[in-house]
């Protein structure tokens, strides 16, 4: 096992996790094992937060499980001061405002092709494996379909859409605005 790698930054705020104690009510269900992980390859880098007085975790719930799943006896701890209301919103949107977050398929996919090759490590520490890394090479590949909004934006840059309810046309070279339209 792969001791926990603290960055230089956080060694002063190094305490013993069971200073700590994880939300009780928490929705998120992280994957510790991703999350541990990245810690092994890439170091701990970025503190929980934990609520004043309570020593309720408010953000880092599943870095603090992963850094028990390695082994760790301390973990960095940000304290804040935060009322009931306020450690509820933040963690609910701690974890929600990430998952609103999209990736650029192609960028991701040219990213991961680079440490895939020219690292040692390869995927690991990314969260991706061979078989997501396998799926999304697949879905870049495949048909594409205007419909899917993921992948829409980095994908048919150059192709002429049609919209199938009103016929109005968008893309290189077309007009898109009625004042546009007008101006003909």
């Amino acid at each position: 096992m792969i001791p926990v790698r603290y960055v230089d930054g956080l060694r002063q705020l190094l305490e013993p996790v069971e200073n700590v104690v994880p939300a009780v009510r928490n929705p998120n269900n992280g994957d510790v094992e991703k999350i541990a992980e990245s810690i092994q390859i890439n170091g701990f880098r970025v503190p929980i937060i934990v609520r004043e007085g309570t020593n309720e975790i408010v953000c880092g719930n599943h870095r603090y499980y992963a850094v028990l799943m390695l082994g760790g006896t301390q973990i960095p701890v940000l304290r804040q001061s935060f009322t009931d209301e306020q450690a509820m919103r933040f963690l609910i949107a701690d974890n929600r405002i990430a998952r609103l977050g999209r990736d650029d398929p192609a960028m991701l996919l040219e990213i991961l092709d680079e440490l895939r090759v020219d690292t040692p490590a390869g995927l690991f520490g990314t969260g991706f494996d061979e078989e997501d890394y396998e799926h999304l090479n697949t879905l870049l590949d495949s048909p594409f379909s205007t419909a899917d909004e993921d992948f829409a934006p980095q994908r048919n840059r150059n192709v002429v859409h049609t919209c199938p309810q009103c016929g109005h046309q968008w893309g290189p070279g077309l007009r898109t605005t009625p004042e546009e339209e007008e101006l003909e």
